[in-house]
């Protein structure tokens, strides 16, 4: 994995195209049960107990997260869909409490934010705009042809549904894959990266093969702190270290 600050995240992530693997599509059925077998080692005769875990609990544990956290990630990603899509930033804090007004889903985060007290709210918003200046470097419109998607949620039931392994993907380029991989993903994150990012990436494209059949041909996060891309090129060994990540992730929350 390389970890690199670039002008165009994008076309980095990307790459070329003779350096894709080739489509494998009995990997995943192969992952899957590997999984599956695993967890029920770990479990024995527990029926009973349910577990949800996503890239970042697997890697880091369980964290809290502040209302001004939140609402800074919130703004950020609605700012970086809009550069990706070619809209023109003007005022970032206003353009993105624009985009979260007009989704339903975030009513609750944007009340909380314009009720914040005015200096938090001047706070959170000089933040929003520092974050933007590092989007405004790192990422441009990306073609239609390429298929950006945005906010995909993955939810994999494991082991009789006692295992649930969710991951939220900011952005998804690339078609359905034929015979090369051809999709890539995106996290953009608002805060530094650490020692844990290649594994986070390397589960994040385990859960991407086992939701999909087929790995992506990269996975990568941006943080809107720093400007660093950790980008991770997919081979077969990183979706096993994936596999070992979860099982030992699980086996954590399951006996302490």
């Amino acid at each position: 994995m390389s970890i690199a600050t670039t002008i165009d995240a994008v076309t980095l992530l990307r790459g070329k195209g003779h350096r894709r693997p080739h489509v494998d599509r009995a990997l995943c059925g192969g992952l899957r049960a590997w999984l599956n077998d695993e967890y029920f080692a770990l479990f024995g005769n527990d029926t009973i107990t349910r577990i949800s875990r996503s890239p970042w609990t697997l890697t880091h544990g369980q964290g809290p997260s502040s209302t001004l956290s939140l609402a800074r990630s919130a703004l950020v990603m609605a700012l970086c869909t809009q550069r990706l899509l070619g809209a023109t930033i003007t005022h970032p804090m206003d353009d993105a409490l624009s985009v979260l007004e007009s989704d339903v889903t975030q009513t609750p985060l944007t009340y909380e934010i314009h009720n914040l007290e005015p200096e938090r709210f001047s706070l959170l918003a000089a933040e929003v705009a520092a974050h933007d200046e590092v989007l405004a470097q790192q990422l441009r419109s990306v073609p239609g042809a390429w298929l950006p998607r945005f906010h995909l949620r993955t939810s994999l039931a494991l082991h009789g549904e006692q295992v649930s392994l969710t991951a939220m993907t900011d952005v998804m380029f690339g078609p359905p894959p034929k015979e090369i991989a051809s999709v890539a993903l995106l996290d953009i994150t608002t805060t530094t990266h650490d020692d844990h990012i290649t594994n986070e990436l390397r589960i994040r494209a385990l859960l991407e093969t086992l939701r999909s059949g087929v790995q992506p041909f990269a996975v990568a996060s941006l943080s809107s702190a720093t400007g660093s891309l950790a980008l991770l090129e997919v081979q077969e060994a990183d979706l096993v270290e994936g596999v070992h990540l979860c099982v030992a992730g699980i086996k954590a929350a399951l006996h302490g």
